[in-house]
């Protein structure tokens, strides 16, 4: 199943040049091949057309740069160490195609969200990263036209999220090998979701997935681990690169 220009129509769609698929193996699982399949193609996002409101401090597309966590951060807040970079997210890849069904991609890969794909995308910026002990951290941070069209992402995030019902079991293929995943609890606010998915095999692991606004900024923050909070280790990345830019 691949998404078409009519499936969000209050948006105006416009699909882009193809990206690498590194990132949605980066977020599942500790290895170097990507989940089968075909991005939607992604490049960078057409010219800012909608007047910030006169009301709003709305942060400039230029503002992204040094916005997010470095590794020995990351580390901190995920307990491991010697992360290394595995992908690098600046344009979206949302990807179908290995897995089944395919509206579960988005609880749990990062930079997955078909609402990225918008005209109001300003800048992008984002990376994928795995320690030592096997535990995966990935951030995303993105810039909007104002804060309606971030507020708008969220609520479409959220109503594509909510297809893939808690309790639902899917398969992601990585790595030529299927991965039992059943989507766990998620929650909606009009400026956060959270979501959790647990990998049944190969190995257990539970995987946490925030999308979250501030102003016209939304981060995206996703963890993955065999123990601890990484419902809180999520959320406390996205909180962290919000903080770093002027509320």
């Amino acid at each position: 199943m691949s998404p078409t220009p009519s499936r969000h129509p209050r948006w105006a769609i416009q699909l882009r040049a193809a990206g690498a698929l590194i990132g949605a193996c980066a977020v599942i699982a500790a290895c170097s091949t990507a989940i089968t399949g075909n991005p939607i193609p992604a490049g960078n996002p057409a010219p800012v057309t909608t007047a910030p409101s006169a009301t709003t401090s709305v942060v400039p597309a230029s503002a992204i740069t040094g916005k997010l966590l470095t590794r020995n951060e990351l580390a901190e807040i995920i307990g491991d160490t010697d992360l290394k970079e595995t992908a690098t997210y600046t344009t979206p890849a949302y990807i179908t195609d290995g897995v089944d069904p395919p509206e579960c991609g988005e609880r749990v890969l990062v930079n997955n969200t078909f609402s990225y794909y918008s005209n109001d995308r300003a800048a992008m910026d984002g990376n994928g990263n795995t320690g030592a002990g096997g535990k995966l951290a990935a951030q995303v941070v993105s810039i909007w036209a104002s804060a309606k069209s971030a507020k708008q992402m969220l609520s479409i995030s959220g109503e594509d999220w909510r297809s893939c019902k808690d309790g639902q079991p899917f398969t992601l293929v990585s790595a030529n090998t299927a991965q039992q995943w059943t989507a766990g609890l998620m929650t909606i606010t009009d400026l956060r979701i959270t979501s959790t998915a647990q990998r049944q095999q190969p190995t257990p692991r539970t995987c946490s997935h925030v999308l979250a606004a501030q102003v016209n900024v939304v981060a995206e923050a996703s963890v993955c681990a065999g123990d601890g909070d990484t419902n809180g280790q999520a959320n406390q990345i996205a909180d962290k690169i919000l903080a770093k830019f002027a509320r």
